[in-house]
């Protein structure tokens, strides 16, 4: 036991050492390498990854909140909806936590307007608390005093039409189909363009130092816009049809799961996104 633990030791400094060599070695040599190296550090210093766990623990209530209201409301006037697979395909999984609610409603016996007013008041509830979380990821990542949230209805309202604004606006993008050569690129380009402004103006909302532009920005809303974009991909070509399945033999909790892996993804990259912008505005500002 002695010697294997000696071993292990052994390795695990042997790859500290690789690691380090690594990292000063792109610092010094590759194009963008010492800030990289820089956000890295800022980000494991104060806990990034943690960070974006709790914000994607926020979303996810506010996000189950959210479909139940969907879920209600769709369930009025559309009693055959479409499944879980085609849902994620058409709006992401924000549409997939509505339609996972309008099945609730439609097979239960729980009275629409309980789902209706309940999820009205937790989406508010969890919509200031989403609210509340960002502005700590980006103080910390800003090295700011963490501002209060003033006006947190407005907060939450605010949050909640931004966030329905970005799914339905992207989706929307998505579904465009351009006819003729050049068109896909073309698409391509214009829902990138739609998750950089939306970045753009959503960051500009979020803390940030005094004097930083949005053009300050542009680091971190590049990361979150190729980001997104990836996402999209990603679920419509990978996690989708999964869904349909998984919730058949997992239920829901297949479908908690993925949707929560899907919130972390972009936790991380909004996280991410804060702790890149703060490192190259402090290499630019280092007084």
């Amino acid at each position: 036991m002695g010697v294997e633990s000696s071993e292990e030791r052994g390795r695990v400094r042997r790859a500290q050492a690789y690691g380090q060599t690594l990292a000063t070695r792109a610092r010094e040599s590759a194009p963008g390498g010492e800030t990289a190296v820089d956000v890295l550090d800022r980000a494991k210093s104060t806990g990034a990854n943690l960070l974006a766990g709790g914000l994607a623990y926020r979303f996810f209530f506010w996000l189950v909140a959210f479909g139940a209201v969907s879920g209600a409301i769709s369930s009025f006037w559309a009693s055959d909806g479409g499944d879980l697979e085609s849902a994620a395909r058409s709006f992401g999984l924000t549409a997939t936590s509505a339609e996972a609610f309008r099945e609730a409603v439609d097979v239960g016996d729980t009275p629409r307007w309980t789902f209706l007013v309940g999820g009205s008041i937790l989406t508010l509830w969890f919509g200031i608390a989403a609210v509340r979380a960002l502005f700590l990821v980006f103080a910390l990542a800003w090295r700011l005093p963490v501002p209060k949230v003033r006006r947190r209805l407005r907060a939450a309202l605010g949050f909640t039409g931004v966030a329905v604004g970005i799914t339905f606006g992207a989706a929307a993008l998505s579904a465009l189909e351009l006819d003729f050569r050049g068109g896909r690129i073309l698409s391509f380009a214009v829902l990138l363009a739609f998750y950089a402004a939306a970045t753009s103006f959503v960051l500009g909302l979020l803390p940030h130092a005094p004097g930083a532009t949005r053009r300050d920005q542009l680091p971190g809303v590049a990361l979150f816009a190729l980001g997104m974009w990836g996402i999209d991909v990603w679920v419509a070509v990978y996690l989708a049809p999964r869904l349909g399945k998984e919730s058949g033999v997992y239920g829901a909790f297949g479908t908690s799961a993925a949707i929560l892996l899907w919130l972390f993804v972009c936790a991380m990259l909004f996280t991410t996104a804060a702790f890149v912008n703060a490192t190259v505005w402090d290499r630019r500002h280092p007084d």
